[in-house]
């Protein structure tokens, strides 16, 4: 029964993590189609011994979000100008004509593998994912004192703290 009070509140403050990620995408302007929003995952699952909660994304390009995007290592990164170019349009950004809008988005995508992008240049930031991986640990902590599970023996270890990619 212990372990399955824990799982329910390492549960609980996953899912509000995963909510305050969402949160954050949005309050600073990284949310264009909703793909990044609909690509974040959640799971809580146990052993009779531990509870796992992890948060992650479906997109490859999720570490960007705060990191930026370095130079590509080898070439150019496929299907980054059709990106570029699907993104101009949920944008706004406007062209007289769609071979603009191709140029454009290759003549951008060339220079992103080449140099990497502003933020990345800059250093990135620590306001999308960062602060909420912290945030769950306290809070995670705090539930766990507050509640009856457990004893005064017990050892609470936050073994990896990660923000999962998978592609």
């Amino acid at each position: 029964m212990k372990i399955e009070e824990i799982k329910l509140i390492v549960s609980k403050q996953i899912q509000v993590g995963k909510n305050e990620i969402k949160s954050n995408l949005r309050a600073h302007g990284k949310v264009v189609s909703g793909r990044t929003l609909r690509s974040l995952r959640s799971e809580t699952t146990n052993t009779p011994t531990s509870v796992t909660g992890r948060i992650w994304s479906t997109v490859s390009y999720f570490p960007a979000m705060e990191r930026g995007r370095g130079p590509f290592k080898g070439g150019s990164e496929r299907g980054l100008s059709e990106r570029l170019y699907s993104w101009s349009k949920l944008k706004g950004i406007s062209f007289q004509t769609d071979t603009q809008r191709w140029a454009f988005s290759y003549a951008l995508a060339r220079k992103i593998n080449k140099e990497g992008t502003r933020l990345f240049k800059q250093g990135g930031r620590q306001d999308i994912y960062t602060p909420v991986v912290a945030t769950i640990k306290k809070s995670i902590l705090t539930a766990l004192n507050k509640s009856s599970v457990l004893a005064a023996a017990d050892v609470v270890k936050f073994e990896h703290i990660d923000l999962k990619m998978t592609i």
